[in-house]
């Protein structure tokens, strides 16, 4: 085929396929040029997910009326002059692609004043074409609104999420963008409903209490007030978690760089291995880390989107970072709120033994234990034998599920011999011991008993209804999949937008109900995709099993042993817990007997 050039409405709509992949891209780069353009106050508004409309206002520096026109034109910016410019880039967005590309996709108006003249000006484009251009009375500032996204690519629709799971992305970019500048004032509406705003008062702490409320916040410790590279010219802000206030996921891990969301996989492994050496366990700290380094130092052009960026020393940095984190975990010193103390309530201790986690910290050490264990163990001096509680052969087990064992006979013992460490219960098979892990035991009977629908209404329980504050963007995908709760025994009731008052829960969890354990449990939901809701509802069964199931290092009774193997035996699948890790372990007599040499 010969070689052509592509006509101009054709080229846009394909740079607008880097750009603009969905509805929260567009509210990105709206809000960023906003944010170059200087605005203090900026204010969002979105309805049907972004896809009907999007309106971003800001009283910025506006455009004057002879840029007007250039500034919707491809490779247009007044970022950057000439190629060295990128080397020390400091705006948010200087590829001169946004606005034409939003235009090519969607019916954009753009009202805008400079303080240099004395009226505004208004331009219409529907699907990169302009319609519409003439002078208006405006205030100062930039307001754009983006209607009838995708409406000349069908195609681009169907690739979209659902409009709940859509609206959830627009509401993390704002916050993101939001924590990144607390220095301006950010407010957002969805569906004409106030759901956000920020104080723009330059407090990073204050910018994270406005997004995910005080219960958040007083879990917080702040790294040392400015910390600086005393070999360098960097600088890290922020808080962190206390090591008892940590999460199942990393969704409260946010990382800026000269006042740009990035994502950062040097400074997630560097939180991390910090974070290791304080907890042995697979938790998850909450970290809000502002680094400032010179602008030559980072590469913030390796992604369209600019969320990826790339350390030209990416060493120094690591030590540093490395440094000032371990100096922040060994803190205890909780962030003070307002009209608070700066001693805040430790609330409850975690459960031990989560499924993947199977160094967790020993339930009912004290505080100051808490803080320097990096193994647990029952007894620091005990032996094995000393770990083994001694019966004789079980006794009949307690009531079981309606259910028939795919292995029939495979767990009756001849002798209970207890627990080890705790942990794991003994049993003797003529010629084996079998060690069966308590707590992927325990969720694999419950995820079987939940699994089975008509059974989830009997084992539902009614508790003293308890609050559970969510971000904006984890609260939409909860209100999603409120059915998917319901049909699992965890009834919600939302009060205003972010917060949920839980009724009932399944009857595994009634005694372990804690905020933090409800909160793990409502985020199950972000993790997965908005519109698949099979994933949502097995990611809300794994985590009911795990958090309703007995803990490692919990010590049983005869009867409560007895009566897990009894249900285990009942199980379809009794081998592996729901995560996939083995339940049972076997040790052969022989393989016994080749240890002490009685057998080659």
């Amino acid at each position: 085929m010969p070689i052509k050039k592509l006509d101009a409405r054709t080229a846009n709509q394909i740079a607008a396929g880097e750009v603009v992949e969905n509805a929260a891209s567009v509210v990105k780069e709206l809000i960023e040029n906003a944010l170059d353009a200087g605005a203090r106050r900026i204010n969002i508004a979105v309805r049907g997910g972004g896809l009907e409309e999007i309106s971003v206002t800001d009283d910025g520096s506006g455009i004057l009326k002879a840029d007007l026109r250039l500034a919707l034109q491809r490779h247009a910016t007044s970022k950057i002059n000439r190629i060295e410019d990128l080397e020390t880039i400091t705006s948010l967005g200087f590829r001169g692609e946004a606005l034409p590309s939003i235009a090519s996709v969607s019916r954009l108006t753009l009202n805008t004043k400079h303080p240099a003249e004395e009226v505004g000006n208004q331009i219409v484009i529907e699907g990169g074409r302009e319609i519409d251009f003439q002078e208006r009375g405006l205030p100062p500032g930039t307001r754009v609104t983006v209607k009838d996204l995708f409406f000349n690519t069908p195609v681009r629709k169907k690739f979209l999420k659902s409009v709940a799971a859509e609206t959830a992305r627009t509401t993390k970019i704002v916050q993101n963008l939001a924590l990144s500048r607390p220095d301006v004032a950010f407010s957002l509406e969805r569906n004409r409903q106030h759901v956000l705003h920020t104080p723009g008062d330059g407090d990073i702490f204050n910018a994270i209490l406005s997004i995910y409320g005080q219960e958040l916040g007083s879990q917080l410790v702040p790294l040392d007030d400015a910390a600086q590279d005393s070999a360098g010219p960097y600088r890290l802000q922020g808080f962190v978690s206390q090591p008892k206030f940590s999460r199942n996921n990393r969704n409260y891990q946010l990382f800026f760089v000269n006042r740009r969301y990035v994502q950062s996989r040097l400074m997630g492994e560097e939180l991390d291995l910090a974070f290791s050496r304080v907890v042995t366990s697979r938790r998850f700290p909450m970290a809000f880390l502002f680094l400032t380094l010179p602008p030559g130092e980072i590469d913030v052009n390796v992604h369209p989107t600019k969320t990826e960026i790339r350390f030209h020393r990416g060493n120094a940095v690591r030590s540093f970072l490395r440094k000032t984190l371990e100096d922040g975990f060994s803190s205890r010193r909780p962030y003070a709120l307002p009209g608070q103390p700066a001693e805040q309530k430790t609330g409850e201790k975690r459960d031990a033994g989560d499924a993947e986690e199977a160094d967790e910290a020993v339930p009912g050490i004290n505080e100051q234990q808490q803080f320097s264990l990096t193994e647990t163990r029952p007894e620091q001096n005990s032996t094995v034998l000393d770990q083994l509680v001694p019966y004789e052969r079980a006794s009949p087990g307690l009531a079981l599920p309606d259910q028939v064992s795919t292995v029939p006979g495979f767990f009756d013992y001849d002798l209970l011999l207890g627990q080890l460490f705790h942990t794991y219960i003994l049993i003797q098979q003529d010629n084996r011991l079998l060690f069966i892990d308590q707590h992927a035991a325990h969720e694999r009977i419950i995820w079987e008993q939940m699994e089975q629908t008509g059974q989830r209404e009997q084992l539902k329980q009614q508790i003293i209804p308890q609050a559970v504050e969510l971000s904006p963007a984890t609260a939409e995908h909860v209100v999603a999949a409120m059915d998917l709760f319901a049909e699992l025994g965890l009834e919600l009731e939302q009060f205003g937008d972010r917060t949920f008052v839980i009724r009932t829960v399944p009857v595994f969890i009634r005694e372990r109900v804690t905020g933090e354990l409800l909160q793990d449990i409502l985020e199950a939901v972000t993790r997965e995709p908005g519109n698949d809701l099979q994933a949502i509802q097995k990611a809300l069964l794994i985590q009911i099993s795990c958090k309703g199931s007995v803990k490692a290092r919990q010590k049983l009774s005869r009867e409560e042993m007895e009566s897990l193997l009894q249900q285990l035996k009942a199980c379809r699948q009794p081998f592996y817990c729901p995560h996939g890790r083995p339940v049972v372990f076997q040790l052969e007599e022989k393989e016994i007997e080749k240890q002490f040499k009685r057998r080659s």
